[in-house]
């Protein structure tokens, strides 16, 4: 048996019920198949590159699956029919370890923290010309804006 990756892409008009009931319908056709389902990862809604049969959202669903090589074409054969499935795509991986996978994550966290860092840097960098003109305006004091609140009063009734 050989590994593979299923990854296939559902049509928008689908309600959640109608998702899991495709989805299923993929799965038993893995175990009918002889297959063995390894894991199923819901990716959720995501915009496509290009307009599939009208369409420019779908809902992903990634499959990985132990399978023997000669059963592929049969799976893709009733795949290619479904109605519900705008795209899909089979290929073959290696099976990951558990290591591989804290390793992945660990990668993942360092990039995510190392973007979060730079944003909140930008940020601060971005306040701080705030900060120095409110710092400035906070310089005046209340006496002086009376004196010219008067000036400019006086000037007004003097002119009329």
């Amino acid at each position: 048996m050989q590994h593979y990756e299923l990854l296939t892409i559902l049509s928008i008009k689908l309600n959640e019920e109608e998702q899991k009931k495709a989805v299923e319908k993929v799965i038993d056709l893995i175990k009918k198949e002889g297959g063995q389902l390894i894991k199923n990862e819901d990716w959720g809604r995501r915009k496509l590159a290009y307009q599939i049969k009208h369409e420019r959202h779908g809902y992903y669903f990634l499959l990985e699956l132990d399978l023997l090589p000669d059963k592929i074409s049969a799976i893709g054969k009733v795949l290619k029919l479904t109605p519900e499935i705008l795209r899909y795509m089979i290929v073959q991986s290696k099976v990951r370890t558990e290591e591989e996978i804290a390793k992945e994550k660990r990668i993942k966290d360092r990039r995510i923290a190392e973007e979060e860092k730079k944003l909140k840097e930008k940020i601060a960098a971005e306040e701080k010309p705030v900060e120095k003109k409110q710092a400035r305006e906070k310089k005046i004091s209340l006496e002086d804006l009376d004196k010219k609140l008067d000036e400019i009063l006086k000037e007004d009734v003097i002119e009329e």
